[in-house]
């Protein structure tokens, strides 16, 4: 709307008497929305201080989401610049560029109107920008759009006061953005088979099921996170935390004070927040701290998400948990970075780090896990993993023992036994059958930065193993 103002106020009025009318609409509108953002939303903000996922959004964001489209909307706007058109859309395009350059300039967080602004900006590097670069495109791409021309010339490339491609190159680019979607949609096929790629597990969902069960006007402990954030909360229960995704007005939350009591078992202060129950995902990192806690039981568990009931007298089943020791990490294992590494509490993660071991499907191998108490014969131990893609099943081996993980689905996994003898350490062997053989599929957390490579082959990703004491 500013930019069609800004253009608008610069043509004479003989171009178009309805054009004038617009005009006046749009600085009514404007007007009125800014009254809203300085009256009424702006003073909620006052104690509220910037907060920008992306950091600056019309910088790399921007390059990395729209850099193709970027370089030919500009040479879209250099042949449109002499049109209505497309002023208003690189007006468009440069106010928005304009507006990111809060998150560049220290201090202007604190007033209050540009913090409101900066919420809206959020995601701006990966949506916003992409619309009017579109339709730049489009504009010079179309020949009978009926632009409306700043002056009278006629060039090689005009067609009825149309800047535009010739039409053979026209059409080789349109079918290129066909394939392109084509292809997009193929990949988007492909990975859906991938679960793991999900920041969810069919088990939270099922556990998120079993709130309907709890009493009423219990308070349930989530992890701040998008496997903590449920969006369909039973009325009759409490959550400690929601997504603060955008603008969101939060009177007050214990969420803070509830993690520190739960990472430093503070019985005394889970039971003055009124906490009940918690749930976990394997996928998070609060249930590493529940599991080897004295004052949580486990009353429902789904392959590793699991549904935590507070128990102040404190005699509830206490696990270890055993990581791997990455020297041990050698031949057809690899130590790999975590996709989620970022994204869990770190002060909770890092004791167990940001690497993870990977067995590539049908590669055999080797390695120890570090054990931080002995593990007695009786025990129940389970090893939490991802399947990367479907595979075949393999066997587990601790010491002499051997067990057979059966094949499943892509996602989390948690595959438990009881140890037939007593261990000090845990030296661990994974074996395929030998006609089982891994298959190549497109990672997208290797282009977003989540993981390390693209070109991804199935198999697991080993995460930890638990053990009761």
């Amino acid at each position: 709307m500013i930019a069609h103002v800004v253009i608008g106020l610069s043509l004479r009025a003989e171009y178009s008497e309805n054009f004038h009318r617009l005009l006046l609409a749009c600085s009514i509108l404007i007007t009125i929305a800014a009254a809203i953002s300085v009256i009424f939303l702006a003073p909620r903000m006052l104690d509220e201080a910037v907060f920008a996922e992306y950091g600056w959004q019309g910088g790399k964001p921007l390059l990395t989401y729209n850099g193709v489209l970027l370089a030919f909307s500009m040479v879209a706007g250099w042949k449109l610049r002499s049109t209505v058109e497309g002023r208003m859309l690189i007006s468009w395009i440069a106010l928005l560029w304009v507006l990111t350059s809060i998150h560049l300039i220290e201090g202007l967080q604190d007033i209050p109107v540009l913090s409101l602004l900066s919420y809206t900006l959020y995601s701006m590097g990966l949506h916003a920008f992409h619309i009017p670069l579109a339709a730049l495109g489009a504009l010079w791409l179309s020949p009978s759009t009926g632009l409306n021309s700043l002056d009278a010339k006629r060039g090689l490339l005009m067609i009825n006061w149309d800047p535009c491609l010739h039409e053979r190159i026209a059409k080789i680019m349109t079918a290129a953005v066909l394939i392109g979607i084509i292809m997009a949609n193929v990949i988007t096929a492909n990975i859906a088979q991938h679960n793991e790629l999900r920041p969810v597990t069919h088990a939270d969902l099922e556990i998120r099921e079993l709130l309907d069960t709890l009493p009423k006007d219990s308070i349930v402990y989530t992890e701040n996170n998008h496997w903590g954030h449920i969006y369909d909360t039973p009325s009759r229960i409490q959550t400690t935390s929601m997504p603060t995704l955008g603008l969101l007005l939060v009177d007050e939350t214990i969420h803070p004070l509830a993690t520190s009591a739960i990472k430093y078992n503070n019985a005394t202060k889970i039971s003055q927040l009124g906490i009940d129950y918690a749930i976990s995902s394997p996928i998070g990192s609060i249930g590493w701290t529940l599991a080897e806690s004295r004052y949580w039981t486990i009353i429902e568990d789904i392959d590793g998400s699991r549904l935590w009931q507070f128990n102040p007298a404190g005699n509830s089943q206490q696990s270890t948990i055993a990581t791997v020791d990455f020297d041990s990490c050698i031949g057809n294992c690899e130590a790999r970075v975590d996709p989620w590494r970022d994204n869990r509490f770190q002060t909770l993660n890092e004791q167990y780090g940001e690497l993870r071991a990977f067995i590539e499907e049908g590669a055999n191998s080797l390695l120890n896990f570090e054990l931080q108490r002995t593990a007695f014969v009786g025990s129940r131990i389970c090893l939490f993993y991802e399947s990367v893609g479907q595979h075949d099943e393999f066997y587990l081996s601790i010491g002499s023992q051997q067990t057979t993980v059966t094949s499943g689905s892509s996602g989390w996994h948690r595959h438990c036994f009881t140890l037939e003898m007593t261990h000090t350490t845990i030296d661990a062997g994974i074996e395929w059958d030998k006609s089982t053989s891994s298959s190549t599929w497109l990672n997208p957390s290797g282009l977003s930065g989540r993981g390390d490579r693209v070109l991804d082959t199935t198999g697991i990703r080993l995460h930890w193993l638990e053990i009761d004491v």
